[in-house]
């Protein structure tokens, strides 16, 4: 899309757009810069570029601002309706590059899949763990539970013969 398209499109001046391009020569492409040919040809990223400057220039954004939001790679990818109409060589582009979007939709996706399933793996085998861990401790309780219950049965029960051997002693010192 030439400048003069894309200034009806943004409802600037072609000299703005220019101007805009050449503040932030380093979002756009070779064909807007028309490094090498005489006119500028700006692509659909381009214009996404054009807008979020647009965009952020209507809400009063310093320059600065605009090119650090543009560097954390944010674009306002809401184009004016005029942008919709596209037409050949750009229509295949746009259609490219839905495609190539598409593509990286479905990868993502799948990534996102794989590490919910190992995520949900992870938490299954973790579980198992917390389960084991817990059993061994319930064993351990019990057995802690159980030599105490002896070591008392067993205190009580040396009590009982030592006031027997006492009872025992004293009867017999009492003859």
């Amino acid at each position: 899309m030439k400048t003069g398209q894309v200034a009806i499109v943004f409802r600037r001046d072609g000299k703005t757009i220019r101007d805009w391009t050449n503040r932030y020569r380093e979002f756009f492409s070779k064909t807007a810069l028309a490094e090498d040919e005489h006119q500028r040809d700006y692509v659909l990223s381009d214009l996404y570029v054009l807008n979020t400057i647009r965009s952020e220039r209507v809400a009063n954004s310093d320059w600065e601002l605009i090119r650090v939001k543009l560097q954390d790679d944010y674009r306002d990818e809401n184009l004016p309706p005029a942008a919709k109409n596209i037409e050949g060589e750009q229509a295949v582009t746009v259609y490219v590059q839905m495609r190539e979007m598409q593509t990286k939709i479905e990868t993502l996706e799948q990534r996102l899949e794989d590490q919910i399933k190992e995520s949900e793996i992870r938490i299954s085998a973790l579980q198992a763990q917390v389960e084991r861990e817990r059993e061994i401790g319930e064993r351990n309780r019990k057995e802690v539970e159980l030599r105490l219950e002896n070591e008392i049965r067993g205190r009580a029960e040396a009590e009982v013969e030592l006031r027997i051997l006492k009872r025992q002693i004293e009867k017999g010192s009492d003859k």
